[in-house]
């Protein structure tokens, strides 16, 4: 691909409108994402001005506000949100989408297992379509529990509003889950791990929580 001017434009107009809308589902203000970012009120204010930063800004502000950074084509189309076929391995995504089933890709702020590059889920067309689960907003995790390993779907687009609700987030470079809800200048976490206290975070620990999404579905990998 050529890159040219109209392409610059569209990738500012998305980056753009991804930080406005995670600022606003995590009620943040600009300036204050920016200066625990950077530490300067500068960062957000040159991307609205359409001055797009350098690449570690840029990622920097995107594990802050919990967003996807992804450099790369596009994921395939097809109605799903399966790997490239170099990743899910012979083709065996492909072969995924063609009988209804969407291979969903490992999160990509949470440590993945090693040698499991592709997808380690697929899930039906139909179900998705039933809950009403949009296949680009969906992710997976592994988490290590009091209870065994668990595997999450994650719905990565959820409004950060209401609950209390099951979430991951990531916390000490591990993906960990808990009952979280949202209040005006609070949110509540109660870990899901035996013996754990809830927690009331606010101001800046609130902002600091790196949620990676809802869990809609999840499953227990069983001993042997």
């Amino acid at each position: 691909m050529r890159l040219t001017p109209e392409h610059t434009e569209a990738m500012k107009a998305e980056i753009l409108a991804a930080v406005e809308r995670a600022l606003q589902e995590r009620n943040i203000s600009a300036r204050r994402a920016s200066f625990d970012v950077v530490g300067n009120d500068g960062l957000i204010r040159d991307i609205r001005a359409g001055r797009l930063p350098g690449v570690d800004r840029l990622a920097a502000l995107f594990e802050y506000l919990g967003l996807e950074f992804h450099f790369g084509p596009p994921r395939p189309d097809g109605g799903g949100f399966a790997e490239p076929e170099d990743r899910a391995g012979k083709g065996e995504g492909r072969e995924a989408l063609r009988a209804g089933f969407l291979p969903i890709p490992w999160h990509p702020q949470a440590p993945r297992p090693p040698g499991q590059p592709a997808a380690p889920v697929a899930f039906a067309k139909s179900w998705l379509d039933a809950e009403g689960l949009a296949p680009e907003a969906l992710a997976a995790v592994r988490v290590e529990t009091g209870g065994g390993e668990v595997v999450a779907l994650l719905l990565t687009a959820a409004p950060r509003r209401g609950g209390p609700a099951l979430w991951c987030y990531r916390e000490a470079g591990e993906a960990r889950l808990g009952q979280v809800q949202f209040e005006a200048e609070l949110t509540v976490v109660m870990p899901e791990t035996p013996g754990a206290r809830a927690r009331v975070l606010a101001g800046e620990e609130r902002g600091k929580l790196a949620l990676l999404g809802r869990v809609v579905w999840s499953g227990r990998r069983e001993p042997g």
